[in-house]
């Protein structure tokens, strides 16, 4: 078994507070938008949801191939929580370029 590596470790804890941050931003974007206040696709709805399947079934199969490879548990948490920080990083880019709704 590898030993522990603190760095990892620290990348780990790093991605999922950008996660949290950028989750956090998608949520009040997509409320605004609901409120009318922000300039959300009608799709945004069917999205929020489908979009979080499609995550999970990724970070699912990330993380199966990094522990049957053989991979440290960090490196196991580190494929898994990739997706899900793609998709935040990804609706956070596309809902900001939209900005507030100008009537």
């Amino acid at each position: 078994m590898q030993p522990f590596n603190p760095v990892t470790a620290w990348a780990n804890t790093l991605q999922i507070a950008f996660m949290a941050a950028e989750a956090q931003a998608i949520v009040s974007m997509r409320v605004l938008g609901m409120a009318g206040v922000w300039s959300v696709p009608p799709s945004e709805k069917t999205r929020m949801v489908s979009e979080k399947v499609k995550a999970m079934t990724k970070s699912n199969g990330n993380a199966v191939a990094a522990a049957l490879r053989g991979g440290t548990p960090d490196e196991v948490f580190a494929a898994a929580i990739k997706p899900y920080r793609q998709q935040t990083r990804a609706n956070t880019r596309r809902l900001t370029r939209h900005g507030l709704k100008r009537s």
